[in-house]
């Protein structure tokens, strides 16, 4: 990892953690360059705006979460037959809820 690389990460650790304690919209860049130690003209000089540091942390999560997705599935042998199956021509009606049940219909046509 260059020093490039890892300013870049530290300023990503340090928007997840201003973000998280404040909150995306009171969140500024000024907050975000205090927690890592630099100037907001250093923070503007690396991202170009708060909306490009907010999206680099997000792509930043959305591959970790997948990487660790892959990373399960490739542990699973079957990985299909963990997953809902539907006959042709239907869909499932419901998601599982917070509790891990299911409401009472189980299929829906996809007819109507």
């Amino acid at each position: 990892m260059t020093a490039g690389d890892a300013e870049r990460e530290a300023i990503l650790d340090a928007a997840a953690y201003c973000y998280l304690r404040l909150g995306v919209a009171k969140t500024t860049a000024t907050d975000i360059a205090r927690e890592v130690g630099i100037s907001r003209a250093t923070l503007y000089r690396r991202f170009g705006s708060h909306e490009a540091i907010f999206l680099a942390l997000l792509t930043r999560e959305s591959e970790s979460m997948a990487a660790e997705a892959r990373d399960h599935l490739a542990a699973v042998e079957d990985p299909g037959s963990h997953c809902l199956r539907h006959r042709p021509g239907e869909r499932a009606a419901s998601a599982p809820r917070a509790d891990g049940s299911r409401s009472g219909r189980r299929w829906a046509s996809s007819e109507g």
